[in-house]
This record gives C-alpha cells, sequence and structure tokens, in this order.
C-alpha cells in the first residue's frame, strides 16, 4: 500500500487510534474474528466504526479507491482505512446497526415495501453504473440479500445501505468490462452471473443479473411460509422450471390475494430478462428503475379503485 495516492492519504488513520478505540483489539470489542465495533476520537466526528482487518497480501487496494470515491446517501460510508500494521491493513466503516434485506423477508412485509426496496437498490446500481466522476463506471460484483441493511419498523423504511464492495471494480468508461478472474467465493454462490463465471469478463450486466436473483428473492420471500425452498440455488431452479406458469408459483404466499397480478406479472417479467443467458436481453438500471417505479404505480392505483 506505500504507493496510495494524495488523495487517499487524507483518508488513513493512525494504528494507535484504531487500538484506543477497540482497547488494544480487545475481544469485549470483537464482532467476528476478523472485525471490531469502537468509537473514534473528536477528530472524526466520534463515529461508532466497524473496523475490519484484511491480511495485506491477499487485501488488494480496490475496494479503498472505490469507496473513497463513493458519493451516495445509500452506500454505506467509507471512514479510513490503516496500513501501518506489518501483515494487516483495517478498513473502517459507517457501522449501521439494523436488519439485513434476508433477516427482513424472513417475515411478513407488504408488496409496495418490497418494491420500494429494489427501487431504492437499483438506483445505487445505476449510480455505479453510470459512472463515478471522471473515474469510470463501477461495477458492484456482489450483490445479495445480505450486503443490504435498512431500518425499518411497519414496513416503512427510512435508511437503506448497500455495502459489500469488496469485490467491487472500477471500469473505464472507454472499455465495456474487464477480464478479472472470478474469486473462488463468488463461484459458489448463485447470485453471481454464470457469464461471469464461464468467461471471467464482469460487466454492469454481471450486476443486472445479481439484481435480478434479488428481484425473484423479495417476489418469493425466504420464511417458512415460502414453500420449500431452502437455499437460493433451489430458488433459481425453481425459476427456471416456471417460466411459463407465470409469477404465481413463485410468489410468497403472504402476497397472494393482496397483490395486484398485473404489477406482478410487470416485475417478474423483468426478473426474467435480467437473469437471462443473453446478456444483450438483460436491461440497463435506468429501465429496471422505470419498470419497477411503473408496478409500483399498478400497485398502488388497483388499491385505490378497490377502495
Amino acid at each position: 500500500m506505500s504507493s496510495l495516492s494524495v488523495d487517499l492519504k487524507k483518508f488513513r488513520i493512525p494504528l494507535e487510534e484504531l487500538k484506543c478505540a477497540t482497547d488494544n483489539f480487545d475481544c469485549d470489542f470483537a464482532v467476528t474474528d476478523d472485525s471490531y465495533l469502537g468509537e473514534l476520537s473528536e477528530r472524526w466526528q466520534n463515529r461508532t466504526a466497524l473496523f475490519k482487518r484484511f491480511n495485506k497480501e491477499e487485501y488488494g487496494s480496490h475496494e479503498l479507491e472505490i469507496l473513497s470515491r463513493l458519493q451516495h446517501e445509500d452506500i454505506i460510508s467509507f471512514i479510513g482505512y490503516c496500513d501501518e500494521d506489518d501483515d494487516y491493513i483495517y478498513m473502517a466503516y459507517e457501522y449501521f446497526d439494523h436488519r439485513s434485506l434476508h433477516d427482513v423477508l424472513k417475515s411478513e412485509s407488504k408488496w409496495p415495501f418490497r418494491l420500494q426496496i429494489c427501487i431504492r437498490v437499483a438506483k445505487v446500481l445505476n449510480y455505479l453504473h453510470s459512472g463515478v466522476g471522471e473515474h469510470g463506471r463501477v461495477i458492484h460484483g456482489n450483490i445479495r440479500c445480505e450486503n443490504i441493511f435498512f431500518d425499518c419498523r411497519d414496513d416503512k423504511f427510512d435508511t437503506i445501505k448497500v455495502s459489500g464492495f469488496y469485490y467491487s471494480k472500477l471500469v473505464p468508461l472507454n472499455q465495456p468490462h474487464q477480464h478479472h478472474s472470478c474469486p473462488e467465493e463468488l463461484l459458489e454462490m448463485s447470485h453471481t452471473d454464470p457469464i461471469y463465471k464461464e468467461t471471467n469478463l464482469l460487466n454492469t450486466e454481471s450486476d443486472v443479473y445479481s439484481f435480478g436473483v434479488l428481484m425473484f428473492e423479495i417476489l418469493h420471500g425466504i420464511g417458512s411460509e415460502s414453500g420449500d425452498v431452502r437455499n437460493l440455488h433451489q430458488l433459481m431452479n425453481l425459476v427456471r422450471g416456471c417460466y411459463d406458469d407465470g409469477p404465481y408459483k413463485l410468489t410468497d404466499p403472504y402476497l397472494r390475494g393482496n397483490t395486484n397480478h398485473r404489477s406482478l406479472k410487470i416485475f417478474s417479467t423483468l426478473a426474467y430478462k435480467c437473469i437471462s443467458f443473453d446478456i444483450k436481453e438483460r436491461p440497463r438500471m435506468d429501465e429496471i428503475i422505470k419498470t419497477i417505479e411503473k408496478a409500483f404505480d399498478v400497485h398502488q392505483v388497483s388499491l385505490f379503485i378497490r377502495w
């Protein structure tokens, strides 16, 4: 990390600051084996931060370079980093003590709430894909329920945060894709674009595929009432087998009878386009946003007519 740019240096946090915030990385401050929770000093606005530890030999600077450039209210805030330790680099993130989307989908939630989640996440991806200033487009590379957090009460939420930028890549605006070997961890995950797995070509369409998988998780739910599907791999097998049967078989039983059928159809048709094996058929994120907003409007109008 010795060749960091001047812009990145302003994010450097002294190792002593981290030790003070975590009582010298005491186990009482540990969240996992490689992460700690602590409060920074006044210089960093006394912010509560999550410190993640990475092995220097394995950690690339791409996440650091990307996060330092992102400015979006729905993206988890990057506070800084520390590279003074001989073996490890520490990344400091905004601490967001709320549930992940994975947790929320285990409970009953109404259709407008689920659509609003999709719209907010899609807008984050559209921001990333549109280009971060003059630096290029960002491909997230790991969009999934476990990387989306928000504060929700009674099917309402004010804050949503997209995280999980460890596998993200910055692609110049004049390049359609980037040749990058798919990490072994992502090869095993059903939300990873199969074309990326096969060709090692990472592009914005890769994120669109992952977003499509996310859409089906939101449509189907992952609670005990959602059928016999026990994992994402099983869900995607069900999705591929239900194409001709419409959205009904894929819909969370909690939503059936309470959700406009046309809205469900618009949503599921879009989701199928996102996971197409032909990347030319996958829509852009701006198109995705408009279509989900249409599904939302159709459902809301149906409620008004019913009333």
